[in-house]
């Protein structure tokens, strides 16, 4: 662990901001000679500097020293107070370390929307199933706009689990604009199976037995059409004559996914 004196790590920190790729290498060089002592100068970087590059070749720097250089870059992220400089720590963050479950959780409840959206680009970025649960109750916030963030984040995931948090979701939500979110999540996702939670969208719910707006089975029209499977366009077919104008239009457009000769089973009281 060399250590240099404040003049020269200001050099340095110079030398890695200029933008030129000659002086850039050989200060990355010097720096990665520096081992742990090197650590703070590199978390200054990233958080001072605007360029995205920059900031991106100082966290693959900082990767290279290990655990404790993410211990050290998720303790700045921790004490931080100016929300720029979170900002920027939270782009790189994941070049030199994965481990930020706890550092997930604390920035989604963050009062800076900024930092919120870092948050959930940070967990797409991750693209992990064993962090949903991070994400899952931002999703029922009373802010539309939080909870509309988290699940597309979700829809990110392109998973089965990511499917069965949106089912979640769809079970417990009265809003109106959540269950929007979640159909155009589902449209996004693809998946077969996310039809019968769009079927029962578009249908009538399960418990209280009423329709949701014209707008939201209008929504789950659309993302059934999304969805190349022969089900959901039987489903479809079924609300050929729906009373509500748009979801009829959309519901009887030709669709490449309807099967004309193929008979599918669909338990009507689920719908």
């Amino acid at each position: 662990d060399r250590r240099l004196d404040q003049t020269a790590l200001e050099l340095l920190k110079d030398d890695l901001r200029s933008g030129a790729p000659e002086r850039q290498e050989r200060s990355a060089q010097v720096v990665g000679s520096l081992g742990a002592s090197g650590i703070p100068l590199l978390i200054q970087v990233i958080k001072e500097e605007k360029d995205f590059r920059v900031r991106q070749v100082s966290a693959s720097l900082l990767a290279e020293q290990g655990a404790e250089a993410g211990a050290q870059i998720k303790r700045a992220l921790a004490t931080e107070v100016t929300v720029e400089q979170r900002f920027r720590i939270l782009e790189v963050i994941d070049t030199v370390t994965r481990d930020l479950r706890n550092e997930l959780t604390y920035c989604f409840g963050d009062s800076s929307a900024k930092i919120r959206r870092a948050a959930f680009r940070l967990f797409e970025r991750l693209h992990q199933d064993d962090l949903i649960d991070t994400i899952l109750p931002l999703a029922q916030d009373e802010d539309a706009a939080v909870a509309k963030g988290a699940i597309r984040s979700l829809a990110h995931l392109r998973s089965t689990a990511a499917i069965d948090a949106l089912k979640d979701i769809l079970d417990e939500t009265e809003e109106p604009k959540v269950v929007i979110a979640c159909c155009q999540a589902l449209g996004e996702l693809g998946s077969p199976d996310g039809v019968d939670l769009l079927a029962r969208v578009l249908g009538k719910r399960k418990l209280i037995r009423r329709r949701w707006d014209q707008q939201v089975r209008a929504t789950a029209a659309m993302a059934l059409r999304q969805i190349d499977d022969p089900k959901a366009a039987k489903i479809l077919q079924r609300f050929a004559r729906d009373k509500a104008v748009r979801v009829r239009q959309l519901a009887s457009a030709p669709t490449e996914s309807l099967d004309e000769t193929g008979e599918i089973e669909i338990e009507a009281s689920e719908y």
